[in-house]
């Protein structure tokens, strides 16, 4: 910390004040504000974001040494409040061994483990903050090794510790089996062999094949380099001597080949296998972490992320896209100017990271992690590439056209007083141009082989599901306008009655065909869809004008139960995978239940089903197993009003 001398005067406001924006006592270290919260009273802080405020002391560079100082003290506080404290001195070959033994948790307490937890990370991550301003001040920092970041560590290891609650992993592919016994990679790769004929290396390619394309964090090349090394190290007995190269590809390969799996039709039958490789690499990562690089650390963070949304895990999900962004802040990947010593992928894994916060963001009603103002990197070129063999389907342009539907969706959520004419205008463009490629992966050979249909089927399902989001975030903004314009409604209702159904039909047939994983992000689209169409059945009320119009009686018809037929048949095949999603199933049922009371009975004079109608969806709501974002509980809500 720095010396006393350095501080600002006790008539300045604190750093806690400060930082949350809050009128402050400014009598530190007894601040009002503070006394009453019954928070510690942070010394001022004067960094390069607040240049020319004429505080001397603090001019020879001092100010993120003492950030970070009080970065780490604060964690170490924390710690000690929960008698963790011994962990953060630890060496790494330490903290590994608590992680493993943390994960071996009685069931009964599961659930109060995890609330522990959870709380502790809330606690942490809302006094540190994920952006730094150490990393914000530096435009050009260069890429920093983290091994001297104890406290970064910590919170990979609370996150870790949420993506095990013993509970909820055993509701993934219907696992009934305790805590899963460590294996080494060969042992896993033999009983692979033994029960579906399939190695270590066809499970990561089916990764690369899959979420590797949607969400693209490391190249094929990379895995592969970490598979060879991961089995020739156990062979050498590197991995068990604690060699870092070693340790860090079989963490790689644990991750992939676990995604691998998850997107594979052997999910079931090498259930035991994939818990042991997520729960291997989920131990490994905060060591793996600390000793990296920033941009590796991203890299890490990303797999751990999109791994998490594959088991269906929202909160240890969003906690490491917050902590990748963190990392990536940190290596300055968010600046025109990208660090020398960065790798060549280092601007594909600032965007996705960039696409994966804001389709949280959306679909799960979450903050943004990082704002667009605090990016100077430009935009990705978008293009229309094609094909430069007749059985390859290059998809890198689709990556690039969903990172401009994520700065467009951004845009829109940023308006204070959004015009949902202007929103759709900015939609439709992006419609026109993406749809174009994706007719061109389309119209390839006839002989296609298989990598290319499944590349096809991929881009197809991708493109109808980020079409039913934006449709969905447009019918909302007409749900909060008082009089939304009918030419809107028509379109917004002609829209979702298009594409929800092609959606759904789509996405069940990659589910056929093993061409798709599901994971978080698509059970809340596929809802939020089947909800959008349930709208798109409705009718308008005109008003005295006949230019504006408000929404009416909802008919469903035979189309709409063709669709409810369809949409259920996709949740029960998600089931399969998490057996929790047929909550939102039942929560369909009753919600279509419900809308079909109500209609009827507010048709008999002086009688109206309203109030119960709503109990009863809120009640499901609650019950519901699968938490229901707001959004699309108010959409419940409103279709009775």
């Amino acid at each position: 910390m720095s010396s006393m001398s350095a501080e600002p005067p006790l008539t300045q406001a604190c750093q806690r004040c400060w930082r949350r924006k809050q009128k402050c006592g400014r009598q530190r270290p007894q601040c009002t504000e503070c006394v009453r919260a019954g928070a510690q009273c942070l010394p001022r802080v004067w960094g390069r974001v607040l240049e020319g405020d004429g505080d001397p002391a603090f001019d020879d560079g001092s100010s993120a040494r003492s950030v970070i100082e009080q970065m780490r003290s604060r964690i170490a506080l924390l710690e000690s409040q929960e008698g963790l404290s011994g962990v953060r001195n630890g060496d790494d070959a330490a903290l590994t061994a608590h992680t493993s033994e943390s994960s071996h948790v009685d069931p009964s307490t599961g659930t109060a483990a995890a609330q522990l937890e959870g709380a502790l990370l809330e606690n942490t991550t809302s006094e540190v903050g994920y952006l730094s301003v150490a990393a914000m001040s530096g435009p050009d920092r260069q890429d920093m090794n983290a091994h001297n970041s104890p406290s970064f560590a910590t919170l990979v290891r609370h996150t870790t510790h949420l993506s095990r609650d013993p509970v909820s992993s055993r509701r993934l592919v219907n696992d009934n089996s305790s805590t899963p016994q460590s294996q080494s990679l060969l042992e896993i790769q033999a009983e692979l062999t033994k029960l579906c004929n399939c190695d270590l290396r066809f499970f990561v390619d089916a990764y690369i094949k899959n979420a590797g394309h949607i969400f693209p964090c490391i190249s094929q090349a990379r895995c592969h380099e970490a598979l060879n090394t991961a089995l020739q190290s156990e062979k050498n007995g590197d991995a068990l001597q604690g060699h870092h190269t070693a340790s860090e590809s079989v963490m790689v390969t644990c991750f992939t080949a676990s995604l691998g799996i998850l997107h594979s039709a052997h999910v079931r039958t090498i259930s035991h296998s994939l818990q042991c490789l997520m729960a291997a690499a989920l131990a490994m990562l905060p060591a793996a972490v600390a000793e990296t690089s920033d941009i590796e650390a991203v890299r890490f963070l990303l797999l751990a992320a999109v791994l998490g949304l594959h088991r269906f895990e929202e909160t240890s999900s969003w906690h490491f896209i917050g902590l990748a962004i963190t990392k990536a802040i940190s290596a300055g990947l968010h600046r025109n100017k990208i660090p020398e010593s960065s790798s060549d992928d280092s601007q594909t894994l600032l965007w996705t990271l960039y696409n994966l916060d804001r389709a949280c963001s959306f679909v799960m009603d979450r903050p943004f992690s990082i704002e667009d103002s605090d990016m100077t990197i430009e935009l990705p070129q978008a293009t229309s590439l094609a094909t430069t063999r007749p059985t390859t389907v290059d998809l890198h342009p689709f990556f690039v056209w969903s990172v401009h539907y994520a700065r467009t969706m951004s845009e829109w959520k940023r308006q204070l007083v959004p015009d949902p004419e202007i929103c759709h205008s900015s939609f439709a463009y992006w419609r026109e141009t993406c749809h174009e490629y994706v007719m061109s992966t389309q119209s390839g050979s006839d002989q296609a082989s298989s990598d290319q249909v499944s590349s096809t089927i991929l881009v197809s399902v991708a493109e109808a599901q980020l079409t039913c989001r934006a449709l969905v975030h447009l019918l909302l903004q007409a749900l909060h306008s008082p009089l939304p314009p009918l030419s809107l409604l028509q379109r917004v209702r002609k829209g979702l009655e298009h594409e929800v159904p092609q959606y759904l039909a789509s996405y069940k047939a990659a589910m056929d065909t093993e061409s798709l994983g599901p994971n978080l992000l698509d059970a809340y689209d596929i809802l939020a869809a089947f909800l959008g169409y349930i709208y798109s059945r409705q009718s308008f009320v005109l008003d005295q004008t006949g230019k504006q119009s408000q929404f009416g009686t909802i008919h469903i018809g035979v189309a709409g139960m063709r669709l409810v037929t369809l949409g259920m048949d996709v949740l029960q095949k998600i089931s399969d995978r998490f057996e929790p999603i047929l909550d939102l199933k039942e929560l369909l049922w009753c919600f279509l239940t419900a809308l079909e009371s109500h209609g009827q009975s507010t048709t008999l004079p002086g009688q109206s089903s309203q109030p119960t109608a709503v109990h009863t969806v809120r009640e499901a709501l609650s019950e519901s197993r699968i938490p229901v974002p707001p959004h699309l509980a108010l959409l419940m809500e409103r279709a009775f009003s």
